[in-house]
């Protein structure tokens, strides 16, 4: 780069020394190359920087969203799966729940008609109680008749027939 800048100097001064033309362009083309070279000399560097800066930040912010992606990504497929542990989770409740509801009606059954059992054999004991106090009132209603009546000529044999016949 400097020797370019000193082979520009050194050939606008020997265009300058050759002599004079009436053409102004040399002069001109030869000050807008020194002048483009010095731009190029004092803003190269600054520019390549910038557009080397801008380049690395681009391929910096490239890359997290790559990693947010891929992220993302690892993250669906992390919820995927809990959705199906979830429906598999929720079959196996379901179905614990409907065989706990039949566990629960054949116990209801059971204990119902272990309760209509007990209920039958309460109804035949008090059937069993009310005919045995029946038949002791009807014993007691004879006796006091055949005790309270006038002719109590009756005969021990006598008031047993009665009895039996009341009684059946």
């Amino acid at each position: 780069m400097k020797k370019l800048l000193i082979l520009l100097f050194v050939s606008a001064t020997f265009a300058f020394a050759a002599g004079e033309t009436n053409y102004d362009i040399i002069p001109r083309t030869v000050n807008f190359l020194i002048f483009a070279s010095l731009v190029y000399y004092l803003a190269a560097e600054p520019i390549k920087n910038l557009f080397a800066e801008r380049k690395e930040s681009i391929a910096n912010s490239f890359e997290q969203i790559e990693e947010k992606l891929k992220e993302a990504e690892s993250q669906k497929e992390l919820a995927k799966k809990s959705l199906e542990n979830a429906k598999t989770k929720a079959a196996e409740i379901v179905e614990y729940s409907k065989e706990e509801a039949q566990h629960m009606k054949q116990k209801l059954i059971a204990q119902n008609k272990s309760d209509v059992e007990v209920l039958h054999k309460q109804k035949e004991e008090a059937k069993v109680v009310a005919k045995n106090h029946m038949m002791r009132d009807v014993v007691k209603e004879e006796l006091e008749k055949i005790f309270d009546s006038p002719d109590l000529k009756t005969d021990s044999s006598d008031i047993l027939d009665s009895l039996i016949k009341k009684v059946a």
